[in-house]
């Protein structure tokens, strides 16, 4: 997709990148491969220094053995060493990111423009004090879009919480200076569906409740919460999948299309969809793996849910009466995430012994592939047909050109542009739909570890 609206950013001369969060799940996991792959793969990142923020007492050699010690980290730090720096700050402590203005002041020394990233891969809680501190210490400065603050969802704990924590954003910096992270909309396959329904005539043709049955939007993971239960029993799955990324892919399947692919435009289309979708509480379940509660950090009578299987409804002309089911959860049997568009059978299938309803499947893990399943005929002069797929794999074609979701994102953020990132906006609206599930709770109940919720071949 061709990504338009980039912001005007000075030729930078100095790039850094400040991680609050140092030693956390998501920096070791997601955030260190990922800018380990952009110097890789990237020429222009001589400039790059990471700052590793966190409150332990290390020196930059320390961190860095902790990293490439830890279960969580399957980089190379050595590519990362020549660009890594910790130093501790506590992010409720304002006087100690006196450390982090020292480091800058000499990271910047004789530098005619400095691009200045804060990525607080951090919980919600610490958002407002983090942001207060960069603001009283000079080291943002409203305004200045070579200085930016990015932040990973859920966007507060509730929509309470998340309309609190932007109002005081959006007061103390310019929008363009604000980027809210959902991984998923850096994933390959997520930017490609703009692409797929609007620039190809037939689908464009057929995307509507004349034409489509169903459709499946699918995350499922075999793994549980992996030692995330101190954060997982206050979030959920509705608030740590549904409310972001789920919610997210919904917008891009049924939005109209936008005025033009700049991030307003976008933005606005998705927007629009979300305000049109009506949850059915009738034909939804939550679960939570048996289990759940044994978990380090978890509340032994909790009743977070670890599944949910929602069906919605997009109450426009175009969609009306198209049953759209939104599945994930944790402890289930196949680690897997795809898009199932069902369509209905076509007038003459009756004719065709074997004919089933097309369906076109958007591979999102662990393969990036986009697949059309036709009918056409077993063999010459019979009316039997069996199911045909067309497929482009992505990953398998080219492999190590698919960026990893981080990289696409960083890279994104490296130069102003903002079309992978969701508005406060678009957020509202998806909180707004999270409020409907939780005033109308559909059935809850307790599952079994290994769970099949069915696959994109069934």
């Amino acid at each position: 997709m061709n990504l338009a609206g980039t912001l005007y950013i000075k030729k930078m001369n100095k790039l850094i990148i400040t991680i609050f969060g140092a030693t956390g799940d998501l920096t070791l996991r997601k955030l260190l491969p990922a800018l380990e792959t952009l110097i890789k793969t990237q020429k222009d990142y001589e400039s790059l220094t990471i700052v590793a923020v966190g409150r332990r007492a290390f020196t930059s050699e320390e961190y860095l053995s902790f990293v490439s010690e830890s279960n969580a980290f399957s980089g190379d730090i050595n590519t990362l060493r020549p660009y890594l720096v910790y130093t501790q700050v506590d992010a409720l402590k304002p006087n100690t990111y006196e450390n982090l203005k020292t480091l800058f002041s000499a990271l910047s020394s004789g530098k005619q423009s400095v691009r200045k990233i804060f990525y607080l891969a951090v919980g919600p809680d610490l958002f407002l004090d983090i942001a207060s501190n960069l603001l009283d210490t000079k080291l943002v400065t409203k305004g200045d879009l070579n200085s930016i603050i990015a932040f990973e969802k859920p966007f507060g704990h509730t929509f309470e919480d998340a309309r609190f924590i932007n109002a005081f954003l959006e007061e103390k910096f310019s929008p363009a200076q604000i980027y809210r992270v959902d991984h998923y909309l850096g994933k390959e396959m997520i930017q490609n569906i703009i692409d797929l329904r609007f620039s190809n005539t037939f689908i464009h043709a057929i995307w509507n409740n004349e034409h489509i049955r169903e459709i499946k939007i699918v995350v499922s993971e075999k793994d549980g919460i992996l030692n995330r239960g101190a954060y997982y029993d206050e979030v959920g799955v509705l608030n740590d999948m549904v409310q972001s990324h789920l919610l997210q892919i919904l917008a891009l399947l049924v939005m109209d299309i936008p005025h033009s692919l700049a991030s307003e435009d976008i933005q606005n289309a998705k927007i629009a969809a979300l305000e049109k979708v009506k949850y059915i509480a009738s034909e939804s379940l939550l679960g939570q793996y048996k289990g759940y509660r044994n978990e380090l950090g978890v509340d032994p009578d909790s009743l977070i849910s670890t599944l949910a299987f929602l069906r919605v409804e997009v109450q426009t002309p175009k969609y009306n009466g198209i049953p759209i089911y939104l599945i994930t959860g944790k402890k289930l049997a196949r680690k897997e995430a795809y898009i199932e568009v069902i369509f209905k059978d076509a007038p003459g299938s009756h004719l065709f012994a074997g004919s089933r309803p097309n369906r076109l499947i958007i591979e999102i893990a662990p393969e990036s592939r986009i697949t059309l399943e036709l009918n056409s005929l077993a063999k010459l002069h019979t009316s039997e047909v069996v199911p045909t797929k067309l497929e482009h794999c992505f990953s398998c074609n080219f492999p190590g050109a698919i960026k990893e979701a981080y990289s696409a994102l960083f890279t994104e953020m490296i130069h102003g542009r903002k079309t992978l990132f969701p508005s406060f906006n678009e957020i509202a609206k998806a909180w707004d739909i999270i409020c409907q599930i939780r005033d109308e709770k559909p059935r809850y109940f307790i599952y079994e570890p290994g769970f099949d919720m069915g696959g994109n071949n069934d």
